[in-house]
């Protein structure tokens, strides 16, 4: 069965374009997919350490968001997951006031921080939540949150039946 997409332009004439948006919008399901199967949310309850330790048991680590795209799949999740913040795998480098992902990358352009983050109240503030805008606040390791992990992927092995 074919799901094709019609535009109409505004004299009512068809786009000639109808494929590409085709292709653009299984290019967009596929990567939702593919997302689902990198990120796995987690409705428990726990500090940042125990998160940490909990991801690192079951999957690979805390996430790691690396772009936008991310970072909106993330927020998508979390706002239909009844509307709460979670921990990722963001913190500070200890003793010192440098932000660092928990699988030791460098942070790049995709944490987009609250206003007025990271605030850093008390000088305990040293590991991140997101939340449901795409938004990212620091916290205290003491503050129960919910979780979101990088999920363990088991790559199936393809074999040939001739030779390369």
């Amino acid at each position: 069965k074919s799901h094709g997409y019609l535009l109409r332009l505004r004299d009512g004439q068809k786009s000639q374009n109808c494929e590409k948006v085709r292709i653009l919008s299984l290019y967009l399901m596929n990567k939702q997919a593919e997302l689902k199967d990198k990120f796995k949310y987690t409705e428990k309850y726990m500090n940042w350490h125990d998160a940490q330790t909990h991801c690192r048991s079951h999957e690979i680590d805390l996430a790691t968001v690396t772009n936008d795209t991310e970072n909106a799949f993330l927020a998508n999740v979390l706002d239909s997951e009844n509307d709460r913040n979670a921990w990722i795998g963001l913190s500070k480098r200890q003793g010192l006031w440098q932000w660092q992902w928990s699988d030791n990358s460098s942070v790049s352009s995709s944490v987009q921080w609250e206003s007025g983050q990271p605030d850093n109240v008390n000088g305990t503030e040293d590991c991140v939540s997101a939340d449901t805008d795409g938004l990212m606040a620091d916290d205290t390791y003491d503050a129960a949150s919910l979780i979101y992990c990088l999920r363990a992927v088991t790559i199936p092995r393809l074999y040939s039946s001739t030779p390369l």
